[in-house]
């Protein structure tokens, strides 16, 4: 169950708290963090959380990180609009709302992809086997939008250049859902279940379960001219960006919170969405 929304004063909140172990997360969430999340006065809606105006660093942190690629690099300053952001990745219970109201197309039923979408089974689990068409076209039937490239990293990462959601310490099976060839299930799982891999401004699953979907489309050198200012990506481009890695990734540098790819329907792409809280 969820709480529902309920205004704020220059103090952070999440309205999401009835997912898995939420009341325990509040403790590790970074306090000034939660300070500084979310502008005053503002209405948070229920299952999201609020970011306000920020500065921070994208891209590979050199210093810290030995696995930076060139699509991550320059590192460079971005300035982002307050924003909501979902704690969680979209379930398949969420998704089938939408598909039963005619508004969503269900996900893609073949090759990898047979039987992954069950909400009946699966309620909690990820949607995925969606395409990036459809990721929008569900956030816009929420009254959301996918997340710029440069909204998701600062929520992943906060604004201290970590390696990880939950910092620099190695990926674990507890701090995130990877490959079962780490001694994981290698298997997606239900949404929030790995709550002490939180980022800085507790969301879950930024590292691990779906690999999601953002709404900028892909360039190998954005990041060369990239805006300070709310960038939103290239403005033509075939290809959409997937951030972060699924259960299905065996490489812990793909959980990385710089890690970029190009995005697919496939068994373990989801997403989140997003909301403008100006």
């Amino acid at each position: 169950m969820r709480r529902s929304c309920f205004l704020i004063s220059a103090a952070f909140c999440c309205s999401a708290c009835g997912d898995h172990e939420a009341d325990k997360l509040d403790a590790s969430i970074d306090a000034d963090a939660r300070a500084d999340a979310a502008p005053p006065d503002v209405a948070i809606p229920a299952g999201m959380i609020a970011i306000g105006a920020t500065t921070f660093v994208m891209g590979c942190n050199q210093a810290l990180d030995g696995n930076c690629q060139a699509d991550e690099l320059p590192a460079h300053d971005v300035t982002l609009s307050p924003y909501f952001i979902d704690r969680n990745e979209v379930t398949q219970a969420d998704y089938q709302v939408c598909a039963s109201s005619g508004s969503c197309t269900p996900p893609t039923n073949t090759g990898v992809c047979i039987g992954v979408y069950d909400p009946a089974m699966r309620a909690l689990h990820p949607v995925t086997c969606v395409t990036w068409d459809q990721a929008n076209a569900y956030c816009q039937y929420a009254g959301k939008r996918l997340p710029t490239e440069a909204e998701w990293e600062l929520a992943a990462r906060g604004t201290d250049r970590r390696t990880y959601p939950w910092g620099e310490g190695a990926p674990t099976c507890t701090l995130a859902n990877y490959n079962g060839a780490n001694g994981c299930s290698g298997m997606l799982d239900d949404v929030g279940a790995h709550a002490p891999g939180a980022s800085p401004y507790g969301l879950l699953d930024m590292a691990g379960n779906a690999r999601e979907w953002v709404a900028d489309r892909y360039a190998v050198d954005y990041y060369t001219s990239s805006p300070m200012m709310d960038p939103t990506g290239p403005t033509s481009g075939l290809d959409h960006i997937a951030r972060e890695n699924s259960a299905g990734s065996t490489l812990t540098s793909a959980l990385r919170t710089s890690e970029r790819s190009l995005g697919g329907a496939t068994a373990f792409e989801g997403f989140r969405c997003a909301r403008s809280a100006q």
